[in-house]
C-alpha cells in the first residue's frame, strides 16, 4: 500500500423504479483514499490497516418521498439517514467538484431544482454572526471533514444577503442560475433546493 495516495474513479448509475420519480441523478464513486487522515490513525495503525474508505456523491433534485426540495438542515438530515451517509457532501478536490457538475442533468441547472444544490458548506459559527460573512469565504467550514478542500466562490459571493432574513445567508449551494455553472453561492438555509449527499462505503485498498 502507498501511503497517502489517492485513487479516484467516477461511476454513474441511475437510481429509481417505474413507480417512483427519478429524482437521484447518480452514484458518484468519487474518493478512495488510503491515508490515516481519513481514519484518524497512527502511523503504526495505519500500515497494518487493510480498510479503506471510498465515498459515493448522490445528487438529489427533491427528496425522493415528497417530491419537494429540502432546507440546508433537512437536507442534511436526510444524508446522515442513507446508509453510510455522512451528511451533505465535502468537495475534497476539484476532480470531485467537477465529477458531481458534470453528473447534473441539464434539465436539472434552474428553476426545476430552484436554482441549486446543497452540499455541506455553512457559516456554522453562532448567530448572530459578527463580522457577518459578506466577502469573508473564510468563515464558512465543511459540515464533514476530509483531508483537503475546494472552493469556487461565484463571483461576489458570498455576499450575505439579508433582505429576506436578518441573519443573512449561511448556506451554500452548488449555483446554477443563468451564466452560474455550479459555483459556489451563500443562500437563505430556509430555501428548499436540490442537494448533494454524501456516503462513506468499503472499498478494496490499493496495494
Amino acid at each position: 500500500m502507498s501511503f497517502g495516495s489517492v485513487h479516484r474513479r467516477l461511476v454513474l448509475v441511475e437510481l429509481g423504479t417505474e413507480s417512483k420519480p427519478l429524482n437521484v441523478s447518480l452514484v458518484q464513486n468519487a474518493v478512495c483514499t488510503d491515508s490515516p487522515c481519513i481514519f484518524g490513525m497512527s502511523y503504526a495503525e495505519y500500515y497494518t490497516s487493510q480498510q479503506c474508505t471510498c465515498y459515493e456523491y448522490q445528487v438529489y433534485c427533491k427528496n425522493p418521498d415528497t417530491n419537494q426540495g429540502m432546507t440546508w438542515s433537512d437536507a442534511n438530515n436526510y444524508c446522515q439517514g442513507l446508509p453510510g451517509g455522512v451528511g451533505l457532501a465535502t468537495m475534497d478536490t476539484e476532480a470531485t467538484f467537477i465529477g458531481v457538475k458534470q453528473s447534473i442533468p441539464t434539465e436539472w441547472k434552474g428553476e426545476t431544482c430552484n436554482w441549486g444544490f446543497w452540499i455541506g458548506f455553512k457559516d456554522m459559527r453562532e448567530l448572530p454572526h459578527d463580522p457577518r460573512h459578506k466577502t469573508h469565504p473564510e468563515f464558512f467550514s465543511w459540515h464533514f471533514e476530509m483531508c483537503s478542500y475546494f472552493e469556487k466562490w461565484a463571483e461576489a459571493q458570498p455576499n450575505d444577503n439579508d433582505t429576506q432574513d436578518p441573519v443573512g445567508q449561511n448556506c451554500v449551494q452548488m449555483w446554477y442560475r443563468p451564466q452560474m455553472r455550479g459555483s459556489y453561492d451563500d443562500e437563505y438555509c430556509t430555501e428548499k433546493k436540490g442537494f448533494v449527499c454524501q456516503l462513506a462505503i468499503d472499498c478494496a485498498c490499493a496495494v
